[in-house]
């Protein structure tokens, strides 16, 4: 830490991409029906709940590069701009994180982990992290906690271009148009982004670090998003579309005797429809219906040498509808909601019994309750769920609840939060039917969730938070081995974490200088009482994360940058030395000018990523690029 330290001192300068903020809102008023609607989240009262800004004029490329800026998220990272990345809330893994838009989990039975990189960030206004599960409300899945991305609400129609080039041949063009067509709100974007991907690593041969080259990790997409609303008197429609199309290398794990795989190449194909429609009944009472459309198309072209055919391809199909009644009535609310889900995979990767297709019906029930307590400065919020679900191919279904309360204090502009939740998670289907892998006789994932903590502003210009959090998950599904080359899914782990995160934002100068501060300290470990690693450190959750940034603005120009540390981890569940990965310290620096003339903007931006030069790796044996550099250049004509 002390290296830490002294790096962050010499800096003097860190900052985030978008502000990071707390979402604590403290109301001294009768709460209305359009901000039950929006801005009054009863379902995870006396949860910590951060909300990040994605700005207008963005100039980055991945969701990931947003959130990790963000205490006790951790963002799994494969390695350049088309891998994967994945991400985990508070020592959480991959699956046991929801990841939704406008409410609406992505996350299916197919696909447990959405993967970060396939989500185009141009429609989106803001992100936020819900740090605690809750499973009551949001299903299978929210363990860990839920991001749930917000759909931009623009005001003014402007037409945007952007074109960014950068290291490792680096290329993306984006154009952007909002407007009203015949009355009609609407907004699309089109994204293209190329990438050869080949940069230098160093190779562990035999215990000396040989310098190389990464190959086969070129990269291209074309992204597509788009919104349509409209108000009707008293009914809002939403209609949005997430289409992603990609081809990639996949160079896999860099290992002794074999750099990577020069051969393999995956191509994708993958679109979410989300349709949202409000209908307000009476003044203080409205009827939403959701629904989900997605579908995915997955090819793998001389993906090993050891499989027999050339090409592997599965489909994923999803639809899911959701409905709900909300009442509001003397500060209480009212919430009954049904779903039903329906998934379907097909693939030459199943279980040969199956004939290449499996498909699972999820039927839900939920109830919330929640209630506002005020006495002059002093409010306090209570909010009880509780939901049912039933699996067409689990022999049970799964109740889950969630209780939460906030007390706050508007004169002192203090808040002290509770929660308590019991969560879970069905297995997928590659965990239940993957060939030589899944387990037909996997119960969910069982968890229970504790977390206590504060929110207090110094003064108008500092927030302080802090929270402490206990995680206890049971039966949780591991990979074991069947013999020294097949290996299987099993519920056997007791998987316990705990730990305090804490965070700073300061605001200097009305806008002029802001900083924000993270800190995580955990403890995720197994305690399986029959398990041979009990006690033992959870793979690839770090126990320490120090995220520290500041952004500096003087007129036109802004700099800003980010510093982020996380201790190092284990790939294995034995904790031996020899999967030891390395602390990870990585910051980024970038400039901004913007050229203003009337109703047009022209924006110069150049950024510096890795900036230290480190050789890091959050994956074993999937080393992440070295330094690099990306210069933006953006239009935008407002009208």
């Amino acid at each position: 830490m002390k290296n830490i330290i002294v790096i962050l001192l010499s800096i003097c300068v860190s900052s985030t991409y978008g502000q990071v903020k707390d979402t604590l809102e403290i109301k001294g008023k009768l709460i209305s029906i359009s901000e039950m609607k929006s801005e009054v989240n009863f379902e995870n009262l006396g949860s910590k709940k951060q909300k990040i800004e994605i700005p207008n004029n963005i100039s980055y490329y991945q969701l990931s590069d947003l959130v990790k800026l963000s205490s006790s998220i951790h963002v799994n990272d494969y390695g350049g701009v088309g891998d994967m990345k994945t991400v985990s809330i508070r020592g959480t893994n991959s699956q046991q994180n929801v990841i939704a838009i406008e409410g609406v989990p992505l996350n299916s039975s197919s696909n447990s982990y959405i993967d970060l990189a396939k989500l185009p960030m141009d429609l989106f206004s803001s992100v936020d992290i819900l740090k605690s599960g809750n499973s009551a409300n949001y299903g299978s899945g929210a363990i860990g906690g839920i991001m749930n991305l917000k759909i931009n609400k623009r005001d003014n129609p402007h037409i945007s271009f952007r074109n960014s080039i950068g290291s490792f041949g680096f290329y993306s063009s984006t154009a952007k148009f909002d407007f009203n067509f015949i009355e009609i709100p609407f907004f699309t974007s089109i994204n293209y982004i190329g990438y050869e991907g080949d940069y230098n690593i160093k190779f562990n041969n035999f215990g000396d670090l040989v310098d190389t080259n990464r190959r086969n990790n070129e990269f291209s997409s074309l992204n597509f998003s788009s919104n349509y609303n409209k108000q009707f008197n008293n009914i809002y429609l939403s209609i949005t579309n997430l289409t992603n199309i990609s081809t990639k290398g996949l160079p896999g794990s860099v290992l002794i005797g074999r750099l990577e795989d020069s051969k393999a190449k995956l191509e994708e194909k993958q679109t979410y429809f989300i349709t949202n429609l409000n209908y307000t009944l009476t003044k203080n009472s409205y009827f939403n219906f959701k629904n989900l459309l997605s579908y995915s198309d997955s090819k793998l072209d001389k993906y090993q040498e050891y499989l027999t055919a050339n090409d592997y391809s599965y489909y994923s199909f999803q639809n899911k509808f959701i409905t709900s009644y909300n009442l509001l009535y003397e500060k209480i609310l009212f919430n009954l909601t049904n779903e039903i889900d329906y998934n379907k995979l097909t693939g030459l990767f199943l279980q040969p019994e199956l004939n290449n297709k499996v498909h699972r019906y999820i039927y839900s029930n939920s109830a919330l309750l929640s209630k506002i307590f005020q006495m002059n400065n002093y409010i306090l919020q209570a909010s009880y769920g509780i939901r049912y679900d039933y699996f067409s191919n689990l022999e049970k279904g799964n109740f889950s609840q969630y209780l939460g309360c906030e007390f706050s204090d508007t004169s002192s502009k203090f808040a002290f939060l509770l929660n308590f939740s019991k969560n879970f998670r069905a297995p997928s289907f590659n965990e239940m039917y993957y060939l030589n892998y899944g387990n037909t006789d996997l119960i969910p994932e069982t968890s229970y969730s504790y977390s206590t903590g504060c929110d207090y502003s110094l003064c108008q210009n500092i927030q302080f938070s802090t929270s402490f959090f206990y995680n206890n998950t049971f039966n949780q599904i591991v990979s074991i081995p069947k013999n020294p080359m097949i290996w299987t899914a099993q519920n056997f782990a007791r998987v316990v974490n705990y730990g305090i995160d804490f965070e700073l934002n300061i605001d200097i100068f009305e806008n002029t200088v802001i900083s924000n501060l993270g800190y995580t300290i955990q403890n995720p470990k197994d305690m399986s009482e029959e398990s041979l690693n009990y006690g033992k450190l959870v793979p690839y959750i770090p126990q320490e994360q120090l995220t520290f940034n500041l952004e500096g603005i003087y007129r036109n120009f802004k700099l800003s940058s980010n510093f982020q540390y996380s201790s190092f981890t284990y790939s294995l569940p034995d904790n031996s030395y020899y999967s030891l990965i390395p602390e990870y310290i990585s910051m980024d620096i970038s400039f901004q000018y913007i050229f203003q003339f009337g109703k047009t903007e022209l924006i110069s931006h150049f950024q510096v990523k890795n900036v230290l030069n480190k050789y890091n790796m959050m994956i074993i044996n999937y080393p992440l690029p070295g330094r690099n550099f990306v210069f933006n250049l953006i239009y935008n004509l407002n009208s």
